[in-house]
């Protein structure tokens, strides 16, 4: 193994480790949007004049967001692998594969807990009624 397969296993690893996290994570806001538009139109259906509910038109902004992000770092991942296979002739055997996913793996974990708050803040938008509201104004009255 030589230099430059180190310099790009270790580059490509740790980029790749953040686009596939931050693409799972993407696909987990996806979920939570579209379970709080479930819960949103169920509830609806019970009672039409449901009190303690999130807008529709806010579970569909998020839930847009959130795919634009999915398909923007999932798309970035696809391309960045064809890219290294192809012009920069790496492929993921023996000790390169290794230092790959370490260098992935160390990456990806170290953005587990600001994903776990994303997470955290995507659920409340999608679920508690009046939060994202609240959350834009603050941004607001900051700015």
């Amino acid at each position: 193994m030589n230099t430059s397969t180190i310099l790009v296993a270790s580059i490509w690893g740790a980029t790749a480790g953040l686009l596939a996290i931050h693409t799972l994570a993407n696909l987990l806001a996806m979920g939570f949007c579209l379970h709080g538009l479930l819960m949103t139109r169920w509830k609806r259906l019970v009672k039409k004049a449901a009190p303690g509910v999130v807008k529709y038109d806010t579970n569909l902004q998020l839930l847009l967001k959130v795919v634009f992000y999915a398909l923007l770092f999932g798309g970035l991942l696809y391309s960045g692998d064809s890219f290294v296979g192809s012009e920069l002739r790496f492929r993921y055997t023996g000790n390169a594969q290794l230092l790959f996913a370490a260098v992935a793996a160390l990456a990806a974990f170290s953005r587990l807990n600001v994903l776990r708050k994303r997470s955290q803040i995507i659920w409340r938008m999608s679920h508690v009624p009046d939060y994202a509201e609240r959350r834009k104004r603050t941004k607001l009255l900051k700015s």
